[in-house]
């Protein structure tokens, strides 16, 4: 790869006297806007919205499976998977608070 960046001023000068290419990048631009807005129009956001809602709450639910399958797959290619450790609960903490909020 040569650098260029030299030719670039040149380069654009060139470019933006082409006719061709700034026809069409003209109809690119009037079609994308057009086809995005018709693309937009025809989604159903609402229900987009209760489906994705499912497909989390489904994936809450099994959230034991997913991360052990995950766990499984990352172990299988060699990555280490640290997991939190339960911390135990210091003890006389019930008498700390209560101190603390008499």
């Amino acid at each position: 790869m040569q650098v260029r960046s030299m030719e670039f001023k040149a380069r654009a000068g060139q470019k933006l006297a082409d006719q061709r290419l700034q026809q069409n990048l003209k109809k690119l631009s009037t079609k994308f806007v057009t086809a995005r807005a018709d693309a937009i129009r025809d989604i159903d956001f609402d229900a987009t919205r209760e489906a994705l809602k499912e497909r989390r709450d489904r994936a809450l639910q099994n959230l034991d499976v997913w991360l052990a399958t995950f766990e499984e797959n990352a172990t299988r290619r060699g990555a280490t998977v640290l997991l939190p450790r339960p911390r135990p609960t210091p003890r006389g903490w019930w008498r700390r608070s209560r101190r603390s909020t008499a």
